[in-house]
């Protein structure tokens, strides 16, 4: 089975981005009447996709209608080196820059400064895991169904070292799935096998593999628990200051692409 690859997608996933920190905390969410909260999301990644942050200000964080985009906030970044690299505002409550592309191993500093509200945070790119490959494997849904097929992906988890994973998955170019998260406990040192999902015939599939810190698996993880809860919890933010919501994530990134033939 022949593989390709969307590097545009990469820009795409981060423009689409909805520590281990020892100060992690619950956030509470009034989800009825809540006072608005800046809703932070900051990415940089250990390869040229330049670092991003988005902020947007809104009154319940499961209200997505409701974001305001935050376009005249003070945004940095520094790293464990001592560079600080200011963020310019592109618009729609989006920071890049040009100039700051991650390093496996090193740490990296956000500080956002809005309305007088100053929100920090702190988060270590991990050991880069890349994927080994995709393969996909029909299945019979039933009789009279159309047959549909099963994506897995595999990567070498690496031995005697706490892992944490985040997945992001594509369908013809649209995200299906950007909240799945796991931890290494059953995988340790092994050659992994994942479950991507179900797919049709013809469908294209790219996932990204992220390796990330304790505070954004934990943070992710609660997400997912939360979103499919009727009754949403609150996800742990590894974000310092008052009324925030959200996260930031230094990560180690690799992809893959099948075509289902």
């Amino acid at each position: 089975m022949k593989t390709i690859s969307f590097p545009i997608l990469i820009f795409l996933s981060i423009i689409s981005i909805l520590t281990f920190n020892a100060c992690e905390k619950v956030i509470d969410i009034d989800l009825n009447e809540s006072n608005p909260q800046l809703v932070i999301e900051a990415l940089v990644l250990d390869s040229m996709v330049p670092a991003t942050v988005k902020i947007s200000q809104t009154a319940s964080f499961y209200e997505y209608s409701d974001y305001v985009k935050i376009n005249n906030a003070v945004v940095n970044i520094s790293d464990s080196d001592g560079h600080i690299f200011p963020l310019n505002s592109i618009g729609n409550g989006i920071y890049t820059s040009d100039s700051l592309f991650g390093n496996s191993g090193k740490e990296y500093r956000l500080n956002v400064v809005y309305n007088g509200q100053v929100i920090t945070s702190e988060s270590t790119i991990p050991q880069k895991i890349n994927i080994d490959s995709l393969s996909y494997k029909p299945f019979e849904l039933g009789f009279g169904d159309e047959e549909m097929f099963m994506v897995y992906l595999y990567f070498n988890d690496p031995v005697n070292i706490e892992n944490f994973y985040r997945f992001k998955i594509y369908k013809n170019g649209l995200l299906e799935n950007g909240l799945r998260a796991y931890n290494d406990q059953y995988i340790n040192g092994q050659n992994a096998k994942v479950n991507v999902g179900q797919f049709e015939k013809g469908d294209t599939v790219y996932v990204e593999l992220y390796s990330v810190d304790y505070a954004n698996y934990l943070y992710f993880k609660t997400l997912s628990d939360a979103s499919g809860s009727d009754n949403p919890g609150n996800p742990v933010s590894n974000l310092e200051g008052e009324n925030c919501l959200g996260y930031f994530g230094a990560y180690a990134f690799s992809f893959d692409t099948i075509v289902i033939r």
